[in-house]
């Protein structure tokens, strides 16, 4: 059974997921700063990231490029991570951390 304090810590983040703001879209700036790709990845920004891995020009949408299977190669050989879809949740999980933390 849950104790008062419990239900006070529950309260307090609830009350700070509803305060978050997120206007339209995370841009990958935002969501993988350079802190992230400093400690996740070779690289320490994304910018440079998406350059190596031919993803910064081309005719597709980068959405759609970013579902190529060579780019989760490239991600699995230039990050701790095995895939995008693992590098974006934990760009994402990180990201809402630190939203919910600016209260």
């Amino acid at each position: 059974m849950a104790n008062e304090s419990d239900l006070n810590d529950f309260d307090d983040l609830r009350k700070k997921v509803q305060n978050v703001n997120v206007p339209g879209e995370v841009n990958l700036e935002k969501l993988f700063p350079v802190g992230f790709m400093a400690e996740y990845t070779d690289y320490e920004i994304i910018e440079d990231f998406l350059k190596e891995g031919n993803l910064d020009s081309g005719e597709e949408d980068l959405s759609e490029r970013l579902l190529r299977d060579d780019w989760d190669e490239f991600v699995r050989e230039n990050s701790v991570f095995s895939s995008w879809k693992e590098m974006l949740a934990k760009g994402g999980e990180i990201w809402m951390e630190r939203k919910l933390s600016d209260g």
